[in-house]
């Protein structure tokens, strides 16, 4: 499926939706390419996710690893709709963990969207499971620490 597609599809899904959807596009589409938008979804080319996930209680992503760190990071479950084998395994292993679910790319349309965004939303499971993995990953350190291990092996050669 197009990019394009896949945003339409989004769109679609969450049209009438009682959530505030935001949907990151790229600079590839301008949000008029999707025609009227309700008022509950906005397109944008860019946001700041870390700062979007700081606030959201669901995460529709391709699962590219940065994207399912930034998300288990802040405790956000997610909704992995890969696009790629990479991202594919990144959503069975977030689905292993019970911090979200995978629609693998011959299950992807609007209506399993919804449902799936709704079993989510709908079962605190998911977000305990996703705080869990959020709590480990801080704990950690988080990317200051990976740097400093980094520059230690670095110094140490």
């Amino acid at each position: 499926r197009s990019d394009a597609a896949v945003f339409s599809t989004l769109v679609e899904a969450f049209t009438g939706s009682e959530a505030n959807v935001l949907i990151s596009t790229g600079k590839h589409f301008a949000a008029d390419s999707f025609g009227t938008l309700p008022a509950n979804i906005a397109v944008r080319p860019w946001v700041n996710q870390p700062e979007i996930l700081r606030q959201a209680a669901l995460f529709v992503s391709h699962g590219g690893l940065n994207s399912v760190h930034d998300s288990l990071y802040r405790g956000v479950p997610m909704l992995v709709v890969p696009q790629q084998a990479e991202q594919t395994l990144n959503g069975l292993r977030v689905a292993e963990l019970g911090a979200g679910l995978l629609l693998k790319p011959g299950q992807f349309n609007a209506d399993s969207v919804r449902s799936r965004a709704a079993q989510i939303m709908g079962d605190a499971r998911f977000k305990t499971a996703a705080q869990r993995m959020g709590d480990t990953l801080r704990a950690a350190g988080g990317a200051v620490k990976a740097a400093d291990e980094v520059e230690a092996l670095l110094q140490n050669g």
